[in-house]
């Protein structure tokens, strides 16, 4: 029975294992996926940033040629000669001012055409490892699943097994599986113990052998079996 215990503990072992680090792959995905994502939103931030200053650009184009409309409609006014002079310059700074912003505005839309270009190929590639993110994390959580379904399975196996120890020998298995893990029966090897390697007298060998005792290593705590009886479970 504390062989075929172990069996189950071990068994027990791995699949709580797999039920942690299966949440650990999915959050791995989802940062994976985060990074593409991340490179995404921030060429359309710059592309809606870039927009705006466009837009600002179009403000300043239109609002540089309605003042350079007043300054002409002024021109015609003026007598003094030192307010005509103010006046062309002032002409000047409007015509400047528009071809500026038209300038920075054909700069703006090529820069718009070439973060769009990105906008597009990493769309693509957002698009592509999010398939294979949604794909690997069905896959995931149904294995989450089944590693679920097993492991309570095989707890309640256990369960019926560990009833059946007596009181005594139950506590004593769990108190040596707590310090020792999956290594609470080990087998001898060449004579001595397979988990510490205390090497055993003959008599404490017999006694193992003959499997008529619980016998527990001296050196580790660990309870010992016959190599041929440790694969009979």
């Amino acid at each position: 029975m504390l062989l075929s215990l172990r069996v189950f503990d071990r068994e027990t072992d791995r699949l709580r294992e797999r039920a942690m680090i299966v949440p650990r792959e999915l959050d791995r995905l989802a940062k994976e996926l985060g990074v593409h994502q991340e490179l995404l939103d921030e060429q359309e931030r710059t592309l809606q940033d870039l927009r705006l200053e466009r837009r600002a650009a179009e403000r300043e184009v239109e609002t540089s040629k309605q003042r350079r409309r007043e300054f002409e409609a002024k021109q015609f006014q003026i007598r003094n000669n030192q307010a005509y002079q103010a006046n062309l310059r002032e002409i000047e700074t409007m015509k400047q001012k528009a071809s500026q912003a038209d300038d920075r505005i054909l700069e703006i839309m090529e820069q718009e055409e070439e973060i769009q270009k990105e906008i597009d190929r990493l769309q693509a590639v957002v698009d592509e490892e999010r398939r294979k993110h949604d794909l690997a994390a069905d896959g995931l959580k149904e294995e989450l699943k089944e590693v679920e379904a097993d492991l309570a399975k095989i707890e309640g196996e256990r369960s019926e097994v560990i009833e059946r120890l007596s009181p005594p020998l139950r506590s004593k298995y769990e108190r040596i599986r707590k310090s020792k893990g999956d290594l609470a029966i080990v087998g001898v090897d060449g004579g001595a113990c397979g988990g510490c390697g205390y090497a055993l007298p003959p008599q404490r060998l017999q006694e193992i052998r003959r499997n008529r005792a619980l016998v527990i290593c001296e050196g580790c705590g660990r309870i010992l079996v016959w190599p041929e009886q440790e694969h009979v479970s």
